[in-house]
């Protein structure tokens, strides 16, 4: 990638994340709306329940979290996407992210 390119997509505050074949660039806030008021189940009541790995909850999580950044679960087929545990590590990733905005000091726009 164009060095200055990701600088300028950094500095605007889009979210970098791999999607299975390229790196994308999400809108933080699009990505937060989808996963808290767009997503079919509250991802903070069964997070626990991931956690321990269980069913169906896992399967609604990993749906949710895929279907808000737009990412594909795994196809072994076509062997494209990513795996169950890599979208779970992507709301990790997202929420370190958001945490680091929140910490970071910011004049605004001008």
């Amino acid at each position: 990638m164009n060095p200055f390119r990701y600088r300028r997509l950094r500095k605007r505050g889009l979210f970098p994340y791999f999607d299975g074949r390229k790196e994308r660039w999400g809108d933080p806030l699009a990505i937060s709306r989808k996963l808290l008021h767009e997503s079919p189940v509250v991802l903070a009541n069964i997070g626990p329940f991931v956690d321990e790995a269980k069913e169906p909850e896992t399967t609604q999580f990993v749906e949710a979290v895929a279907s808000a950044f737009g990412v594909k679960r795994w196809n072994a087929e076509t062997e494209t996407g990513l795996t169950d545990e890599e979208i779970k590590h992507l709301v990790l990733v997202f929420m370190d992210f958001l945490d680091g905005l929140k910490k970071k000091p910011s004049p605004g726009q001008i």
